[in-house]
C-alpha cells in the first residue's frame, strides 16, 4: 500500500511538472512574438535584443522526461519556474521598448532638441483673492459682534482653503469669526467647496464661491456653510468657545484683477450697483405692511458663461421682505451697459419662476403678480458714502501679509503703518462707481460696498487690498 501510494504521488508531481513546463513553452513562445515586433519597432537597439535572444537561448525548456526519473523531474519543475519568471522580465522589457516612443538610430539622437521640462504654473498672486461682502443677521458667542455689523469672506485664489477666513467689524475691532487653519482634530469632517471666476471688462474678474464644512471632531474648529446662491453664510460651534453667526452676503463681487483660474469664463458685467427704490404712487393693499421708506435694489455680476446664461442677479428688497431675487432666485439673461447691467426683462410670473414680472429700464423698476403691480423709480441711495462715520478695516499687502490699523473718518485714511491721506470720494453706486480719492494724488481707493452698505471691500491703486468696516 504504501509503495502505490508513493507511486501516484510521484506521478502527479510529474504531471504537474508537465503543465509548468507547457506554460513555459507557451510564454516563451510569446515572448519570441515580442522581441520580434521590438525588432522591428526598435532596430537601433541592437545590442539589447541581442542580450534578449541571449537569455532566451539559454532558458529554452528542456524536453520532459519519462516518470520515474527522480532527478530529471526536479529539474524541469525548477527550470519552468526559472522561465516563467523570468519571461515575464523579458516581456515587460520587450512591451516598454514597443509602448515607448519610437528610438532612433543613435547617430541621429544628438540632432534631436532637448525634450523642454514641464512648466510649472505660477503660483497666484496673493492679492488675487475671492472677497465676498456681508452684514450679520443674527450673532451669538463672539464679543461685540450683533447684527448690522460688516462681515467680508476672503479666500486666495490659491484655493487653499487653510487660508480661507470670515472677519466681521465689531466695534473699533475687526474679528476674526472663522478661520481655516483652525484644527478640526481627530473625528468625522464633510468638507465641499466651489471657486468661481469670469472674465468681463479688461482689468476686470467676476468671482464667487461656496465651502462647507461640517461634521464631529474634538479640535478648536467652528464649522461652516457659505452658500451664495441663497445669500447664506453659517459660523457656529458648540461646547467650548460656543457661536452662532448668521451672515446675509453678497453672490459674487467684480473686481480689479487677472483671470487665474483655467476654468474661468466670459461674464457680461463687471461691476453690481446698489440703488434707492422710491415707490411711485401708491402701495398695493395686497402687499400689506410694506415698509416702502427701506427699499433698494442690488445688481450682482454672475461668474457665468455660454449663450443664454444668466448673466446678472437682481434683489429688490423692502425691509427684510425680499420682493425679488428671494432664495436661489432672481438670475436673468442681461445684457450689459458699459459694465453694469443693462435693461433686463422677466416675462414670467412667479407661478411659473418663483418670481415676479419684472422689468428694469435703469431708472425704474416694476414687478407685477396677478393680484398686485407695484413701480420703483430708481435713485442714489444716500448711504453710499464713506463720509459718514468712522471706518476701521485691514490692508493687505503685496507679499499677502494682512494687518490692522486702517480706519476712514472724515475723509482721513490711516494706513498701518501710520501714513496718514486725505482724500475726497467719488460715490455713484447706482452707477457702479465707488472710488475715494487722496488729494495729492497719490492713491485711489476703489471697490464696492456689500449688502446694507455695512462693508466696503478696495483696492488702494494696483497694490494693497483694503477692507472697511462701518463701526
Amino acid at each position: 500500500m504504501g509503495f502505490r501510494d508513493d507511486n501516484e504521488a510521484l506521478r502527479a508531481r510529474t504531471k504537474a511538472a508537465e503543465r509548468r513546463a507547457q506554460r513555459a513553452e507557451t510564454e516563451h513562445e510569446r515572448m519570441e512574438r515580442e522581441l520580434a515586433e521590438a525588432k522591428a519597432n526598435d532596430a537601433s537597439d541592437a545590442k539589447r535584443i541581442a542580450r534578449l535572444e541571449k537569455e532566451l537561448a539559454k532558458l529554452k525548456p528542456k524536453p520532459t522526461s519519462r516518470p520515474g526519473d527522480g532527478m530529471r523531474r526536479m529539474l524541469v519543475g525548477v527550470v519552468a519556474a526559472i522561465v516563467i519568471g523570468v519571461a515575464a522580465l523579458v516581456y515587460l522589457l520587450a512591451a516598454t521598448g514597443k509602448q515607448g516612443e519610437r528610438a532612433v538610430p543613435v547617430a541621429s539622437q544628438a540632432a534631436l532638441p532637448a525634450t523642454p521640462e514641464p512648466v510649472a504654473q505660477e503660483p497666484a498672486s496673493p492679492l488675487e483673492r475671492i472677497r465676498l461682502g456681508g452684514v450679520v443677521r443674527s450673532a451669538d458667542g463672539v464679543e461685540g459682534l450683533e447684527a448690522g455689523d460688516g462681515c467680508v469672506a476672503d479666500l486666495g485664489l490659491d484655493r487653499d482653503f487653510g487660508g480661507f477666513q470670515v472677519r466681521c467689524g465689531a466695534g473699533d475691532t475687526v474679528r476674526t469669526v472663522f478661520d481655516g487653519a483652525t484644527p478640526t482634530g481627530a473625528g468625522m469632517t464633510s468638507v465641499s467647496d466651489q471657486v468661481f471666476e469670469a472674465t468681463t471688462v479688461p482689468g476686470m474678474v467676476t468671482r464667487s464661491m461656496s465651502y462647507t464644512l461640517t461634521g464631529q471632531w474634538s479640535g478648536p474648529q467652528a464649522q461652516i456653510q457659505l452658500d451664495p446662491d441663497q445669500h447664506a453664510l453659517r459660523v457656529w460651534r458648540q461646547g467650548l468657545e460656543a457661536r452662532d453667526v448668521l451672515v446675509h452676503i453678497e453672490y459674487a463681487a467684480g473686481t480689479r484683477g487677472s483671470k487665474v483660474l483655467t476654468s474661468a469664463g466670459t461674464g457680461t458685467i463687471a461691476r453690481g450697483t446698489i440703488a434707492k427704490l422710491a415707490v411711485a404712487g401708491e402701495v398695493p393693499s395686497a402687499l400689506g405692511d410694506l415698509d416702502s421708506g427701506d427699499c433698494v435694489l442690488r445688481t450682482e455680476p454672475v461668474p457665468r458663461s455660454g449663450a443664454g446664461a444668466l448673466t446678472a442677479r437682481i434683489v429688490a428688497r423692502c425691509g427684510e421682505r425680499i420682493l425679488y431675487g428671494t432664495g436661489r432666485s432672481g438670475w436673468i439673461p442681461a445684457p450689459a451697459n458699459g459694465d453694469i447691467i443693462g435693461p433686463a426683462e422677466d416675462t414670467e410670473m412667479s407661478a411659473s419662476d418663483t418670481d415676479p414680472m419684472m422689468t428694469y429700464t435703469g431708472e425704474s423698476l416694476t414687478l407685477v403678480e396677478p393680484g398686485w403691480r407695484i413701480v420703483f423709480d430708481i435713485e442714489p441711495h444716500p448711504a453710499c458714502t464713506l463720509a459718514e462715520g468712522r471706518w476701521v478695516g485691514t490692508l493687505r499687502d503685496e507679499e499677502g501679509t494682512l494687518r490692522t490699523g486702517v480706519s476712514l473718518t472724515d475723509g482721513e485714511l490711516t494706513l498701518p503703518d501710520g501714513t496718514v491721506l486725505m482724500g475726497t470720494e467719488d460715490m455713484r453706486c447706482h452707477e457702479g462707481v465707488a472710488r475715494w480719492n487722496a488729494d495729492d494724488g497719490t492713491a485711489m481707493l476703489e471697490g464696492h460696498f456689500g449688502p446694507s452698505f455695512a462693508t466696503f471691500i478696495g483696492r488702494l491703486g494696483t497694490g494693497p487690498l483694503i477692507e472697511l468696516y462701518r463701526e
